[in-house]
């Protein structure tokens, strides 16, 4: 469908929100998005999206669907790390993600050529502030999940409440910058989930396939991505990702019987596609580990501690042990229950071991 067709379809039906909001949406988001959603959806969306402003730049909503789960939609302005916020900040609340996807806005070609060399999803302090209509120009997300309550919890309207305000608070927090304040708050809420029920993660090492493809998208490497159910499997994964610098600018993730099919398209650090196969093979080595060793943060005394010197230590391995046997150790599940004590109990131990 052209621009003006869904332009003609959508504005009746976004009474109230303004035009020029419309055509922006209409004119950057993602086109994948108008293919999965019925413009009633849309015009939903759009009037979220309407919400914004500087002073609140995150909307929430939550309605009831089918065998007692919920539809979670997060409309906000697009940041660094978003993703993996949203979706620990759920699984702390004892939502299992059952599917969904993610959504963002095209940058505006206002550079030479059409091109902005700007990655996606990137840090507030990067972008320039709009001119005109606050908040107007900016690049949003439109971030869709059904979730089902996890046993023995409930997610009555006082809760739907204030999960997004804690969206609120956090989506606030990246818009400053303060990347490392919202990983240590979303840790601290989601140990302190996963900490109930601990004797469940302790044999839940299942592996992890990713696949590369680079030629499906002009601009982005798809991974798609295949393992068994775990707890807080997507927060788990994209902050991975987050933690080695890929942007995820769109995702879309489903439950097949006890396995995740999902698929995430990224780029590198510099916008680039991930092209080297040595890079890959790194990512996929680094991205499990550290999926896997979320789950033992409940060890950790202080689990963001732990995770970031984790990170770290897993630079150090690759650039100096290439992978190799280092690696293979950290696969086994006593040694990353360790690791979590250790890594989440002494500043100076390791930063003194990570300066060698």
């Amino acid at each position: 469908m052209t621009t003006e067709r869904l332009l003609t379809t959508l504005l009746p039906l976004c009474a109230g929100v303004e035009e020029d909001i419309v055509r922006d949406f209409v004119d950057r988001m993602d086109p994948d998005y108008f293919d999965r959603f019925q413009p009633g959806d849309i015009a939903r969306h759009i009037a979220l999206v309407g919400r914004l402003d500087p002073d609140h730049p995150c909307q929430v909503a939550v309605t009831a669907a089918p065998e007692g789960m919920f539809d979670l939609v997060v409309v906000a302005y697009d940041y660094f790390s978003e993703f993996a916020t949203i979706c620990g900040l759920l699984s702390s609340y004892g939502l299992d993600i059952r599917e969904g996807g993610i959504y963002t806005f095209t940058e505006r070609t206002d550079a030479p050529g059409g091109f902005s060399p700007r990655p996606d999803r990137s840090p507030a302090s990067l972008r320039p502030r709009p001119r005109g209509k606050a908040g107007l120009t900016r690049k949003k997300i439109v971030d869709v999940f059904r979730v089902r309550p996890m046993l023995d919890t409930a997610f009555p309207p006082s809760q739907q409440r204030r999960l997004a305000e804690e969206l609120t608070r956090m989506v606030t927090l990246l818009d400053g910058n303060r990347f490392q304040d919202v990983r240590r708050v979303v840790n601290r809420r989601l140990v302190e989930t996963l900490g109930r029920s601990r004797s469940a993660f302790t044999d839940l090492l299942y592996p992890i396939h990713i696949h590369f493809d680079n030629d499906q998208s002009p601009t982005d490497t798809v991974m798609d991505i295949r393992s068994t159910d775990t707890p807080a499997f997507l927060y788990a994964f994209a902050n991975a990702l987050t933690m080695r610098g890929l942007y995820i600018r769109k995702a879309q993730f489903e439950h097949v019987g006890a396995e995740l099919h999902d698929r995430f398209y990224v780029r590198g650090r510099h916008g680039q596609k991930l092209q080297d196969p040595a890079e890959q093979q790194e990512l996929r080595l680094t991205a499990a580990l550290i999926k896997q060793f979320t789950h033992f943060l409940t060890w950790a005394p202080d689990p963001a501690k732990a995770i970031e010197y984790f990170d770290r230590f897993l630079d150090r391995i690759v650039e100096e042990a290439h992978g190799g046997k280092t690696l293979a150790f950290l696969k086994n599940k006593k040694t990353l229950a360790l690791l979590a004590k250790l890594l989440g109990t002494s500043d100076f131990l390791w930063e003194d071991f990570l300066r060698r």
